[in-house]
């Protein structure tokens, strides 16, 4: 960012089984269960106070605000985030997840002003999700993978985020949030695989009710994608 300098970009690249996708699109989806999984501290403040949906467009396209607490001196963060869907399997071979933030007034005046009373800064985001067939090959290094029985799924994670952070060093700053990142993404993958263990009854309820409308088809679409060459 030219005012803040305070942008971060961020890529991860992790090959799934098949049997973990409808789980991670789970916990992906359901952002009304985010406060289930996403950690949050009382000493220090810090985590997610609050997620919003304001809008469901589609089976999964849909905007949401997140307001998270930091800890003092640094006040509470806020985004709104649009999340749309993307089948992209016919011509690239892709399922795509697209998310960036909106500002106040957007989306003809849906998207509402922060609460400035309660010192909430708006950050900006950019990025998403990309999911893929993944072929293995000599020269992945992982023994998981070649161990692995299933189809394998590439997923992909890139991000740019401007945290409005601009009192801390940006070195640290880097760093805090690449290590606050690297933590999320290890939960996120840990929550999935306690979906698919059936250790997350709400999460499992979720899909059942969605299953006809939205995760049966995903499992069609996928199932046509690993078929691909």
């Amino acid at each position: 960012d030219k005012e803040t300098k305070t942008q971060l970009s961020l890529r991860v690249d992790t090959p799934i089984e098949k049997s973990l996708l409808i789980p991670l699109l789970s916990v992906l989806n359901e952002s009304e269960l985010y406060p289930t999984w996403l950690p949050s501290w009382k000493v220090p403040r810090m985590g997610i106070r609050k997620v919003q949906k304001l809008s469901q467009k589609g089976r999964v396209s849909q905007i949401i605000v997140v307001t998270v607490d930091v800890p003092w001196p640094l006040q509470t963060r806020e985004v709104v985030i649009s999340a749309v869907g993307v089948d992209d399997i016919d011509d690239r071979g892709e399922i795509v997840v697209r998310l960036h933030s909106l500002h106040t007034g957007d989306e003809n005046g849906l998207v509402p002003p922060p609460d400035e009373k309660d010192g909430v800064i708006r950050i900006d985001f950019d990025g998403g999700f990309v999911f893929r067939k993944h072929v293995v090959n000599d020269d992945d290094d992982n023994v998981e993978i070649h161990a692995s029985t299933e189809d394998l799924i590439m997923t992909s994670f890139q991000s740019s985020i401007d945290s409005k952070l601009n009192t801390l060093p940006k070195p640290l700053l880097n760093f805090v949030l690449r290590q606050a990142f690297g933590m999320m993404w290890s939960m996120l993958l840990r929550v999935a695989e306690e979906v698919r263990d059936g250790k997350r009854p709400e999460h499992a309820k979720a899909i059942s009710a969605k299953r006809e409308v939205l995760y049966d088809w995903v499992d069609e679409r996928v199932g046509l994608m690993l078929e691909m060459k």
